[in-house]
Parts: structure tokens; C-alpha cells; sequence
């Protein structure tokens, strides 16, 4: 389960072969928009209530532990190949932070070594390290941080988790 590969190649291809480019976008401005998305785990750490990839729902229904941490060298083949299907920003779903130093110094070096040059999309459930920020800088020049849960007011993060 940790190295199942998200394919932007597949869905373009039957996006075409089926005639419905419509039904295989993932948002309305999708086209005029668009942005690419991996995974860096299964499951989550944490157990937010608005998310169906909580900590508690992959424990009790997918894995006897969660999160899952899925292969860096993997990861960062997904980044490289939705950038050339696409041409779009990829948005890293998972804390990389939170993943710990060898997961993102491992994903880090990947992307390093396999030259990718493309706009980063990350979140964070808590502020990151300087140190994990300098080396995030380092190997994404254009990256972009997004809070999660989406709000910059603690008391309405606070309601919708349960770090």
C-alpha cells in the first residue's frame, strides 16, 4: 500500500478515450486553475472531524497503525510526473514536517537528485522548524505554506481537531 502510484498520464489519457475531460476534473475551475495533488502518507496523526483520512478512521478501518508513510523516492517521482502532464503547481497532501527529518531529507534528496523544478503546494497542522523551512527553501524555491485546519483563528482549529 505504500508505493501505489497516483498517474496524471491515466486520467488524461481517459479523459480523452471516454470523450468526458467534464467528468474527470477534480473542481469546477479546474481547467482555467489547475493544480496537481500526492500523498505522503495513508491515514493521518491526527483525527480532525471534517476529514475522512483521520488517524482514527485508517486505524480502525484500513491498518492496524496510521499514518503510513509512503516511499520519498516515490513521492517525488508522483511530483515530477504530474508537472509534466500538467504543467501545474503540485500540492502535497500530509505534513512533511510532521513526517519527521528522514522522511523530508529523504523526499528532499530525491527531488534534488531527479532535478525537479516545479511551484510546491504544502500544509503544515503546526509550525514547522526553522530548519526544516531552510532546507523546504533550499530545494523548492517557489513553494507555497497553508495552515491546516484551514483558519488562522486557533479556537476554530481547535473545535474542528483533535490534535
Amino acid at each position: 500500500m505504500k508505493n501505489v502510484n497516483l498517474d496524471y498520464s491515466i486520467l488524461m489519457k481517459n479523459a480523452i478515450k471516454y470523450g468526458d475531460v467534464k467528468g474527470h476534473i477534480p473542481y469546477n475551475d479546474w481547467i482555467n486553475n489547475p493544480e496537481a495533488v500526492t500523498l505522503i502518507e495513508h491515514g493521518c496523526q491526527f483525527n480532525c472531524a471534517f476529514c475522512g483520512g483521520s488517524n482514527f478512521a485508517y486505524k480502525n478501518n484500513f491498518f492496524n497503525k496510521s499514518p503510513i508513510f509512503r516511499d520519498p523516492k516515490q513521492v517525488a517521482r508522483e511530483i515530477q510526473s504530474a508537472y509534466e502532464v500538467l504543467g501545474a503547481p503540485v500540492f502535497v497532501v500530509g505534513d512533511i514536517n510532521q513526517a519527521g527529518p528522514k522522511f523530508y531529507e529523504g523526499l528532499f534528496k530525491e527531488i534534488k537528485e531527479m532535478g525537479i523544478d516545479v511551484p510546491l503546494l504544502t500544509e503544515y497542522f503546526k509550525p514547522p522548524s526553522l530548519e526544516y523551512l531552510q532546507s523546504l527553501s533550499k530545494t523548492f524555491p517557489d513553494f507555497t505554506a497553508e495552515i491546516s485546519p484551514e483558519s488562522s483563528n486557533q479556537k476554530i482549529r481547535e473545535r474542528n481537531s483533535f490534535f
